[in-house]
């Protein structure tokens, strides 16, 4: 890993602002995946693609904010792999796929999960495409679950370097 050389003032900069911003994103992706994997849980469990919602009020409030917390998650998860760029391209420069295998699965397992649960929205649920539409949402619920359980792996492997606060040595 490249030492911060504190003479070169732009990577001073550059490091204070990543520090700075590394928690509140954190937290904020902590927060809203929280939401949107729970409502999405329950959406899933209780009220299954195909089936009748039995309470159309409470599905319409779980599928508005597990769709609010999605639009929320995916621009705050690109800065979250912005910050971590540097780190992206050495794995790929010295090809450290295997050795990082797990985080290389979680970031494929959200590009999936977005994309799929991004592709229904393009698809009018009136449109002769719908066998395809319920393809797509039937990927995500099950991407999504996959990655759920890699990123409670990867928020707890990382507690400690994602919510505490190193002091100034």
């Amino acid at each position: 890993m490249k030492q911060l050389n504190l003479s070169d003032k732009r990577d001073a900069t550059n490091h204070s602002f990543k520090s700075r911003i590394a928690l509140p994103v954190n937290m904020l992706l902590l927060l809203v995946g929280t939401v949107m994997s729970v409502s999405g849980l329950y959406i899933q469990l209780v009220y299954h693609v195909g089936k009748k919602a039995a309470d159309t009020a409470l599905f319409e409030n779980l599928a508005t904010l597990h769709t609010w917390a999605g639009l929320i998650f995916v621009p705050v998860v690109m800065l979250h792999l912005l910050l971590h760029e540097k780190w992206y391209r050495a794995v790929i420069k010295k090809r450290l796929f295997r050795k990082n295998r797990v985080t290389w699965l979680l970031t494929l397992f959200l590009l999936f999960s977005v994309l799929f649960g991004i592709i229904p929205w393009l698809i009018s649920p009136y449109n002769p495409a719908l066998h395809f539409r319920f393809m797509c949402i039937e990927i995500h619920d099950k991407t999504a679950v996959v990655l759920l359980l890699f990123m409670i792996g990867h928020t707890l492997k990382r507690k400690k370097k994602l919510f505490v606060r190193k002091g100034k040595k």
